[in-house]
């Protein structure tokens, strides 16, 4: 890991995590950083923050990010912050094709069905189809535990908003979680 940390409360951070076990880690990485005072607008990746596979949970590891996080809204009282969680690899199936399918949602359709109750009499009566799509998008969930976190270390929830969204992705290497803060 990376990690530039400004000595006033209220400026950005920088931090960025490498994999060094593959081989396509870079070998020299140049990097601009500017830490300045947050302004409305301005977007912050959190590359550091991560969670357990197919889950909500954050990983140890994220802890460090939303403590910087944190610095961050404490420094800046009159800002309130957005978090927002995008899923690329959007996935669904009528069944769970996979371990990764761990959200359901079920959409129901009403049909009136007619039958016969004697030779001259007849009557309506509602049937209901429920169908279940699973699918891999925790996204809101995801934002609302680092909200959770960031709440725990003492951020009013007041100054906090919080939204995910999921696209699809059809290059599995380029399947990822990415998680941002936007100043307001």
């Amino acid at each position: 890991e990376l990690s530039v940390e400004p000595e006033q409360d209220n400026y950005t951070f920088y931090s960025k995590q490498y994999d060094l076990r593959g081989e396509g880690s870079p070998m020299v990485d140049r990097i601009k950083v500017v830490l300045a005072p947050v302004s409305s607008g301005d977007v912050l990746d959190l590359s550091g923050i991560h969670f357990d596979p197919q889950s909500t949970n954050l990983t140890s590891s994220s802890g460090q990010e939303v403590r910087r996080l944190s610095r961050l809204i404490h420094g800046s009282p009159g800002k309130s912050f957005s978090i927002e969680v995008t899923l690329q690899g959007y996935v669904q199936d009528t069944i769970r094709s996979t371990s990764d399918l761990t959200e359901t949602v079920y959409d129901s359709t009403r049909i009136p069905v007619t039958y016969s109750i004697d030779s001259v009499t007849t009557a309506t009566r509602d049937s209901i189809v429920v169908k279940a799509r699973y699918h891999n998008d925790r996204t809101l969930r995801q934002a609302k535990a680092i909200e959770a976190a960031l709440v725990r270390e003492g951020t009013p929830l007041t100054r906090l908003a919080s939204s995910g969204k999921a696209v699809e992705e059809a290059v599995l290497e380029k399947r990822k979680t990415l998680v941002r803060v936007i100043a307001h």
